[in-house]
């Protein structure tokens, strides 16, 4: 039994993959940059627009709240605003906006472990519920996806921090290695092997759940 290639389990990475919006389109993006970085604020403004929805749904996927998710992007553009000055030209917008972002949510995870308040991730947590209630209302979805969806989004949560970025990057955000090479800070090599590593984990931690299935 193995997960299909670049894949997770299908039929619960496809509905995962649905709330995923377009990467932006960088028709002005380089103008705006440029004048931003000049200061002006209104330019910026049309980046955060540009940008949002994708770097919202990226820490939806981390936090499984939507409230926040909203306030890791809110930080995010704030972070991104001051620090604009240092950012290096030479290297994707979204990229660098994206790692802020992960920046961010290591932050908030290791305040939360801190304080012994680590999100649940049993019924009751926001994002399972969302898509469990999303799925529910599919009559072409049984209990058994609806609980492997559950399942899997558990577990991509419980993977660890290098190898849940390259997965949801690459398998439920269809970006490119090199794209997530230059969010991780890593090789495209290493990426893969990174991803690699997560699906055979998910495979261990799935394996229940697929044995039954056709």
């Amino acid at each position: 039994m193995s997960l299909p290639s670049e894949q997770a389990p299908a039929g619960s990475a496809q509905r995962m993959k649905l709330a995923s919006p377009p990467m932006p389109a960088p028709a002005r993006e380089h103008d705006w940059l440029d004048q931003a970085r000049s200061g002006d604020l209104a330019a910026f403004d049309q980046l955060v627009l540009l940008h949002h929805a994708a770097v919202h749904t990226f820490l939806l996927r981390q936090t499984r709240s939507h409230a926040e998710a909203e306030d890791l992007a809110q930080e995010t553009f704030v972070r991104a605003w001051r620090a604009l000055a240092r950012f290096d030209a030479s290297r994707p917008f979204a990229a660098w906006l994206t790692r802020i972002a992960w920046n961010l949510f290591l932050d908030r995870e290791r305040v939360l472990a801190r304080r012994g308040a680590m999100h649940s991730l049993d019924a009751h947590d926001e994002h399972s519920a969302a898509l469990s209630s999303a799925a529910g209302t599919d009559p072409r979805v049984s209990h058994q996806e609806r609980e492997l969806d559950a399942a899997l989004d558990a577990s991509v949560a419980k993977l660890p921090e290098p190898l849940r970025l390259a997965f949801v990057l690459r398998v439920l955000e269809d970006r490119s290695y090199e794209e997530v090479a230059a969010i991780a800070g890593v090789k495209p090599a290493t990426a893969r092997t990174q991803v690699a590593q997560a699906r055979e984990r998910l495979e261990r931690a799935l394996a229940p759940y697929l044995e039954d299935r056709p």
